[in-house]
């Protein structure tokens, strides 16, 4: 099949926004531990989508002309109810904390001092929901290492974590940086985290892979990233990662297309 009929298979058409959020630093630190690469992912992703197209990526994070804080999320998600046609694609990503208040998954942002001040999923859907758009992708580097998480007695509160971001995901493609019981990971190095990296690399081209085709779909990121991310996990021992996501109702997005960007291609 040539590469139009595959093309032809994949949610396409409108134009494409991004929410990008990164909090690297938090109210309570005792709480939620200083994180270094969330930030960095953020200033990466906007950079590789601003060239791929996106005709606005949003972006909240430490230090930048917005803060990361729930009402700014908040009221991001309201502006682009009021901008987005139903054929548009909405991107959002989070690199944060995350855990649960009450079974539910929440968000840790920059003025979250309590759990149940977080960004409950459930809402944040409700809010991507509320553009129109059904070609929503909801992207989620959220570390469940925080001391909380950590204490004995809460091993499983991570798996819940997980549980719960894939329930109601009608419409969603929705996919998260590791399976529950394990930590999402950062690369002290580079500092990044270690699935936004692959996320971004995947987007520059290298989820395309052999196949030669001029676009990447979620399908094809999401395989990307599981690979490179359990491939770096090797070099550690003791140390496994494996994202996961799921697809509600509206099968392969498309989040880069190269045929009129071709320099962008590794």
């Amino acid at each position: 099949m040539g590469e139009q009929g595959t093309i032809d298979q994949v949610s396409k058409g409108g134009k494409y926004f991004a929410l990008l959020v990164g909090v690297n630093k938090y109210a309570d630190e005792r709480r939620f531990p200083l994180l270094s690469g969330c930030v960095n992912d953020v200033k990466a992703l906007k950079d590789i989508l601003t060239k791929l197209g996106y005709c606005e990526v949003i972006c909240l994070y430490d230090g930048g002309l917005e803060e990361p804080t729930k009402d700014n999320v908040e009221c991001q998600l309201q502006y682009l109810s009021g901008v987005m046609a139903k054929e548009d694609t909405l991107l959002v990503h989070f690199s944060c904390h995350g855990q649960l208040h009450e079974d539910l998954p929440v968000l840790i942002l920059k003025t979250t001092k309590l759990v149940n001040q977080g960004l409950s999923i459930i809402d944040l859907k409700k809010w991507m929901s509320a553009t129109g758009s059904d070609k929503l992708v909801l992207s989620l580097d959220a570390c469940y290492s925080g001391a909380a998480v950590e204490r004995a007695g809460e091993d499983g509160e991570s798996e819940r974590f997980i549980q719960n971001v894939f329930e109601n995901a009608e419409g969603f493609v929705t996919i998260a940086s590791s399976r529950g019981q394990q930590k999402s990971q950062e690369l002290a190095k580079e500092k990044y985290g270690l699935y936004s990296y692959y996320f971004i690399e995947g987007l520059q081209g290298a989820a395309v892979g052999k196949s030669k085709q001029s676009f990447v779909t979620t399908e094809d990121i999401y395989k990307h990233i599981l690979h490179r991310v359990r491939e770096a996990c090797k070099k550690t021992p003791g140390i496994s990662q494996d994202p996961v996501r799921q697809a509600g109702g509206c099968g392969e997005i498309m989040l880069a297309d190269y045929r009129t960007k071709r320099s962008l291609l590794f």
